[in-house]
């Protein structure tokens, strides 16, 4: 019984004490602006570089570890290039029409401390020995045609949500230095 009662507190302590994560910060104590200019779009898909800039703005303030300031007024400046927007026919039916999409997007990131001038990371897609490394990354699946408990979305809605995905991993990876890439299945 008494041997009950220690495994018992003990897994008490575990659970309180064990599952209780809490993020670190990695940033510099004096950065506490960031600047976030429009990203730049090397893809023929106009307008993403909009959409992901704003989503990155609106997740830092959400966040609410750095404020948003002009780039001259900043401590730190989060530079963007998205490099890759893949729309990639995954499925088809009987009838050789596409059911299902993979949107696959990859973004070239620079985070700068404006105060001494070093990059304090950056996540750059480049080839190492003929395997394509670096950048962050993110795709999203997405049924265009009805499917038995699949959700029906458009190219832009599959879009949006893959740019919301995107800015929350992007924030993480600039405050906490997270992973970077990320996979979103179809909802």
């Amino acid at each position: 019984m008494r041997k009950f009662v220690f495994v018992i507190i003990g897994l008490g302590i575990f659970l309180v004490f064990g599952c209780a994560y809490t993020p670190v910060e990695i940033l510099p104590k004096h950065i506490k602006t960031i600047a976030v200019p429009t990203f730049i779009n090397r893809t023929a898909h106009y307008g993403i570089e909009s959409k992901l800039t704003d989503a990155v703005i609106e997740e830092f303030i959400r966040d609410g570890h750095l404020s948003i300031a002009k780039k001259g007024e900043a401590g730190a400046l989060l530079t963007g290039e998205i490099v890759t927007y893949i729309l990639q026919p995954l499925s088809y039916d009987a009838t050789e029409v596409v059911e299902q999409y993979k949107l696959w997007v990859i973004v070239n990131l620079s985070f700068r401390d404006l105060a001494t001038g070093e990059v304090l990371w950056e996540e750059k897609r480049e080839s190492v020995g003929g395997t394509l490394t670096g950048g962050i990354e993110g795709d999203v699946r997405y049924y265009v045609t009805p499917r038995a408990g699949g959700t029906v979305e458009t190219e832009e809605e599959a879009q949006e949500r893959l740019v919301i995905e995107l800015a929350d991993h992007i924030v993480r990876r600039t405050v906490y230095g997270w992973g970077s890439q990320i996979e979103i299945q179809s909802q």
